[in-house]
């Protein structure tokens, strides 16, 4: 029976990316493989797949559907996915693009897209809600993904979006990005192994993913413990000598 509900941060099953060795549609990767993306100069190149934060082939959940100027494929992903879009309602740089949800990229707002072989701001020309089958997340080492020959950010909404100002939230992809960034050393460690073995790789081991929750939840606790010990420290370590309990001098 189909399964119709919300779920967060995903592509459907047959959404297209490019490899190497040619298109191949969103249900048909695994960790390892290497996709489209684009890094932080604007440039194209091929990335690695280090782990999926989805993989189920079965799920029927309601996506975004974004019609571009010139595009011969929409982009369809979930409401609270991350796309790069620029500020205003005009063209702009790959440095000036904000993260927004997918769900707040209006008709008129400009997006990154690959349209006749080039890459370009491209017009947001309609957007709906319509289901679609299958959820998959996979995540890139720099964090883009190129779907459907749309520039789109690997992060969804995770857990510190309930806790952030509106105007935060353009920021939470590179926030995120450095979270997983404990994620992105095992792999380039261990391979694909690894994800085999947190059972994150594409088909996902159910019986294994808390092993990946486990890291997250520690490297988000070292992203906030580490700055805050660093804090209180700080003013200690620049307090004078003789205020300090533990290293008075002795005369």
């Amino acid at each position: 029976s189909d399964v119709y509900k919300r779920q967060n941060g995903c592509f459907p099953a047959d959404a297209q990316v490019r490899t190497p060795e040619g298109t191949k549609r969103m249900a048909e990767l695994s960790v390892g493989d290497q996709v489209l993306a684009m890094d932080a100069q604007g440039r194209l190149f091929f990335d690695d797949i280090y782990f999926f934060g989805h993989a189920d082939s079965q799920t029927l959940a309601p996506m975004v559907q974004l019609q571009l100027s010139g595009a011969a494929l929409e982009l369809e992903l979930t409401p609270d996915h991350f796309l790069h879009r620029c500020p205003r309602p005009e063209p702009c740089t790959w440095s000036e693009a904000e993260a927004a949800y997918a769900a707040d990229v209006r008709p008129g707002a400009f997006v990154w897209a690959r349209v006749g072989g080039e890459l370009a701001a491209a017009r947001v020309l309609s957007q709906r809600i319509a289901p679609k089958r299958g959820l998959f997340n996979p995540y890139t080492l720099s964090g883009t993904i190129v779907v459907n020959d749309v520039v789109a950010s690997a992060h969804s909404s995770w857990i510190l979006d309930a806790w952030v100002p509106a105007s935060f939230v353009k920021h939470l992809p590179s926030v995120y990005q450095a979270i997983f960034l404990p994620g992105r050393w095992i792999y380039g460690i261990f391979g694909e192994q690894a994800a085999d073995w947190m059972g994150v790789n594409s088909p996902q081991k159910q019986d294994r993913v808390w092993r990946a929750y486990t890291l997250a939840g520690t490297s988000l606790a070292c992203f906030f413990l580490f700055p805050l010990a660093l804090a209180l420290a700080l003013p200690a370590s620049r307090a004078p000598l003789g205020s300090r309990p533990w290293a008075k001098a002795k005369l």
